[in-house]
Order: C-alpha cells, then sequence, then structure tokens
C-alpha cells in the first residue's frame, strides 16, 4: 500500500542520505520511514499558542464583535440601490457575500482601495474582531460610489 500513497508531502527526515547538505536529491525511505517530514514549525506553532492564549476568555466578546461589525456592513449595504445580499439574513456570521449588476467595477474599486476579499457568485466579505468600523465605512462608500 505504502508505494500506492504517494507522497502528499516530503521533508527531509524521509530522505536515506538526509544529512547529505550539497546536492538536492529526492531519495526517499521505501517504508512508512518516507513520510517524517523533519523539524516541526516551533515559530509557528509558539505564535498560535500565544494568539490561543490572548482570546482564551474572550470567546463571546469576539463573537459579538463579528457580529456586530457584520450587522452594520450589512446594514449598509442593504441601503444601497443595486446590491442584493446573498448571504442569510435570518443570521449573522462574519462572512457577507453581496452582488450587483456592477459586481466587477466595484471589485476593481475595492482592490484599488487595498480590501482584500473573495469572489465567489459576488463579493465576500470577511470581517473579524480586528476589523474597525471605519474600514466597514469606507467599504461602504467604495460600493456605494460605484
Amino acid at each position: 500500500m505504502l508505494n500506492r500513497l504517494g507522497y502528499p508531502w516530503l521533508g527531509w527526515a524521509g530522505m536515506k542520505d538526509k544529512f547529505n547538505y550539497s546536492e538536492f536529491r529526492i531519495d526517499v525511505f521505501e517504508g512508512a520511514k518516507r513520510y517524517e517530514t523533519g523539524n516541526m514549525n516551533f515559530s509557528a506553532l509558539y505564535g498560535l499558542e500565544a494568539c490561543l492564549m490572548f482570546t482564551d476568555g474572550w470567546e463571546e466578546a469576539i463573537r459579538q464583535r463579528i457580529c456586530e461589525l457584520s450587522s452594520h456592513l450589512r446594514n449598509g449595504l442593504m441601503k444601497i440601490d443595486g446590491i442584493k445580499i446573498l448571504s442569510d439574513c435570518t443570521t449573522i456570521s462574519g462572512i457577507t457575500l453581496f452582488t450587483s449588476d456592477y459586481i466587477d467595477k466595484i471589485s476593481n474599486d475595492l482592490k484599488a482601495a487595498g480590501y482584500k476579499f473573495s469572489t465567489r457568485g459576488g463579493i465576500r466579505a470577511s470581517l473579524h474582531f480586528y476589523n474597525c468600523y471605519e474600514e466597514v465605512d469606507r467599504f461602504i462608500r467604495i460600493v456605494k460610489k460605484v
């Protein structure tokens, strides 16, 4: 079965000559040892731990902040003629999907203003607790201008 699994990832620890730093050669072990990737990304793990420790106990406040910002965004977008909210408005989350006949122009103007978003059948804005009302208001103004 090992030969049929392939390699979803490769790491230095799965190589037969793993301490040969002078040449780059993919020569994996024959057994399960070929799936050893090497060192873990400790700096990222420490960063993740710090983030989790920072937000521990703040889950409800974070959820509430996200919902408030999303409601603000949706309320602002609903006041603009030609904007159709595609997200389920009976519930609230950090994600708001909307569309318009001018979606390409809106998308270009938002990108030019430095906003990052996804285009999945419209514009998918994803807010989080670190966003601020000023960013949301500016976003709404750009959409309204188009």
